[in-house]
Order: C-alpha cells, then structure tokens, then sequence
C-alpha cells in the first residue's frame, strides 16, 4: 500500500507483438555479440542476455525487423536494460524505425549503475517516456509514439557515443504492444503474432456494510 490506502492494479488486455522477449540471440545484430542466459534478469531467472559492442560504429545495435504494425496507432514500447562495463556518459538507446515513415529514438545515459533520460538522437514525438528502477542494477525504459507506417524496426543501441568501445549491456524483456502507455511485462517465447494477457477483472460481495452513500 506505500502506507496509504490499499489499492489493486488492474491493467487492460495487451498482447507483446516481440517474438523472443527473453533470447536476444534470436534478433537481427549490426557489429553485436550476443550471448543469452547469461545473468540474473528482474524475474530472478538468469534468463537475460549480454550484449557487446563489437566497437565498430555507434550503430552498434541489435532489433527485430520487419515487425508488423497498424498505421495511425498508438504503440508502447519497452525493455529492460543493466550496464556491464559501459563508461560515464554512455548513452544507451532504444527506438523504432518506421518503414517509409518515422524514425523514434529515446536515449539513456549512464552514470555507474544508475540511469537518466537523455537526448532522443532521433526524431519523432515520443510520449510517456519510461525510466523505471527495477532494483540490483536493472532498468525498465521506454515511450509511446504514434505510427505512421504499417513495418516497422525496434532497435536497441549499446552506447551511441563511444562508437568505438567494446563494452556491454545486459538486456531482457523487450515489449512493443498496442497502447498509448507501458503496461507490465508480457513474455513471448517466439510466437510470431504476438502473445496476448487478457484485461484483469474484479468482482466485490458481501461488502455492503463497508461502504455507505458517502465513501467507500
């Protein structure tokens, strides 16, 4: 409760359009090495990926292609990302590149273990940009962006400003869903067409003496 009043999170049916969230191994690499299971993710599993820059560019990135989208929607996305080795002032990305159509780029910068909003590098109006603690080290980041194309490129960027380090990230998680915000992760172990988590519903009995005309 956060020592206020108790409340429950109920979230709206969403279904994470990424095929393997979790093996990062299975994405497309420019100048990457990809090493999967290789420590522990936020759910405990060591289920995450390393991923290494190869220190050829900044574009020293991994993302899913050709990822089939709806034009004029609202879409959220999301990852969960843990520096290994990147120096102060790397800048960590993650984006989406519409096919014909608009480029969206959120930076991060890193500071040690800790995380910060950064320049976009990238145009596009990104909205309800994400930057959540998730504890030993690990951060849920993201943003929402409307579509104006219907394929689109999700990209995650090691450090777009060391374009020639060889350092490393751990990345875990990653989500794009239909939506106008961020709502909890949805693993997807390789279903092409997406995994779906219903809406969450609740019911209320034999509570009528709690609650009068007034409060409750």
């Amino acid at each position: 409760t956060g020592g206020g009043c108790p409340h429950i999170l109920a979230e709206p049916q969403r279904t994470n359009l990424i095929p393997y969230s979790e093996e990062i191994s299975q994405y497309s690499k420019t100048q990457t090495t990809v090493i999967d299971n290789n420590t522990t993710s936020p759910d405990g599993t060591v289920n995450s990926s390393k991923v290494t820059k190869n220190g050829t560019s900044d574009n020293d990135r991994v993302y899913v292609n050709n990822l089939v989208i709806s034009n004029t929607t609202d879409y959220s996305l999301s990852a969960f990302i843990k520096n290994d080795d990147i120096v102060n002032g790397g800048v960590s990305t993650i984006g989406v590149r519409i096919t014909g159509g608009t480029l969206f780029r959120q930076g991060y910068e890193w500071n040690g273990s800790t995380l910060s909003i950064t320049s976009s590098q990238g145009g596009g109006t990104r909205t309800n940009v994400l930057l959540e603690d998730f504890g030993n080290g690990w951060w849920k980041i993201g943003f929402s962006f409307t579509s104006d194309g219907t394929e689109a490129d999700i990209e995650i960027d090691i450090d777009r400003v060391n374009g020639t380090d060889t350092t490393s990230i751990f990345l875990w998680g990653t989500q794009c869903e239909a939506g106008s915000y961020v709502t909890s992760y949805i693993p997807n172990f390789g279903t092409a067409l997406g995994v779906t988590r219903n809406k969450d519903q609740y019911e209320k009995t034999g509570i009528s003496n709690l609650i009068n005309s007034e409060e409750g």
